[in-house]
């Protein structure tokens, strides 16, 4: 049985959106995972951006649902397929489901039962991540530990975390009142379209609720769009990072100067940790002394940092670059081991 808010509506329609391209190996498990979600009232708009494998056929068999509506359109890359999706929506509220990923069977009432209780445009979970290639269900996990209890957060209190990189800028993992996009939507032909669009939901928000629980399980593959280090993906994500730090900036008078100092530490960092990675690829040195002159742009030439760990990345940049992909490695080894630690006593802690 549905589990309801005490004095919430009776089940508002949730209208959920599923950008679908070339994606056959994984479409099944994730539209299965909507399907069988405890939350009944759903409206599921799959869009078919012009796949070639067969996916378009799947997403037919899936409209023998009536919940499920299908839009076959050209290619018009991730963007634009969910931009079709929030052209015909019609529920009070949207989630948004990557085609290679799948929900927990009560994602969506967790999600709406913690807005209803609390009042907030906006909510979003903790989730797991598999890097396979195969069914989510046989693969090994990585456990996020982004947050570790239930919390509502003004809107003042979420863009300081996001200003400290600790905000997953994913559309994947939340539940939206859908009147947040009737003036947004997703910039077409860019990467990283998600971090974009980040701080200008949450500048319609009063309040947000996050939730520890881990409701989403999602998929990294190799070969997947934001794993490609071309010089395109590259500048766009350079220019994602730069358009949250323009928009915290203009947000500045309800942020401190110390949280917008912390945003610009922050972003010149990833573009610098993106730009070894980038460097090690084998790209022309052309392709790579643009874009070390598009991280001495945005550093505007100031060196002087708030921060140790931007000081240390700035010298490898400055001095030895060729150590920066090593050095980062092992400080992600480090936190890996932090997260199997908190895992593990909050294991501990249940058990007992």
């Amino acid at each position: 049985m549905i589990f309801v808010a005490k004095g919430a509506p009776v089940e508002p329609l949730i209208s959920i959106i599923i950008p679908v391209y070339n994606v056959l190996p994984y479409l099944r498990e994730a539209l299965d995972s909507i399907i069988h979600q405890t939350w009944k009232k759903l409206e599921i708009i799959v869009v078919d951006d012009g796949s070639m494998d067969g996916s378009g056929e799947v997403c037919d068999e899936y409209a023998i649902d009536p919940r499920v509506k299908v839009i076959h359109q050209e290619n018009r890359g991730l963007s634009g397929a969910r931009n079709t999706g929030l052209d015909h929506m019609t529920g009070e509220y949207v989630a948004f489901l990557d085609p290679d990923d799948a929900f927990h069977p009560e994602m969506i009432e967790r999600l709406y039962d913690a807005m209803y209780r609390s009042g907030a445009e906006l909510a979003l979970c903790d989730y797991d991540t598999f890097i396979t290639e195969g069914p989510l269900t046989a693969a090994k996990k990585k456990e996020s530990v982004s947050f570790r209890k239930e919390e509502v957060l003004s809107r003042q209190e979420v863009l300081r975390i996001l200003a400290a990189g600790k905000y997953p800028m994913v559309v994947w993992n939340k539940l939206y009142s859908g009147s947040l996009w009737n003036d947004l939507c997703f910039p077409v032909g860019l990467v990283y379209e998600d971090v974009r669009i980040a701080p200008l939901i949450l500048e319609q928000c009063s309040h947000i609720i996050i939730t520890p629980q881990m409701l989403v399980h999602h998929r990294r593959r190799p070969g997947s769009i934001t794993q490609v280090y071309s010089l395109k993906n590259t500048r766009d994500y350079f220019d994602a990072f730069i358009s949250v730090f323009d928009s915290l900036k203009r947000m500045q008078p309800s942020l401190s100067d110390e949280c917008i100092e912390t945003c610009r530490e922050k972003v010149l960092r990833m573009m610098i940790l993106r730009w070894g990675l980038f460097r090690k690829k084998g790209n022309t040195p052309e392709e790579i002394d643009a874009l070390r002159a598009a991280i001495l742009d945005f550093a505007e030439h100031e060196t002087e940092f708030m921060r140790l760990k931007t000081k240390a990345v700035w010298w490898m940049f400055q001095h030895s670059p060729g150590i920066l992909n090593g050095t980062h490695t092992c400080y992600r080894g480090l936190l890996r081991i932090r997260t199997s630690v908190i895992n593990w006593k909050k294991a501990t802690n249940k058990a007992e």
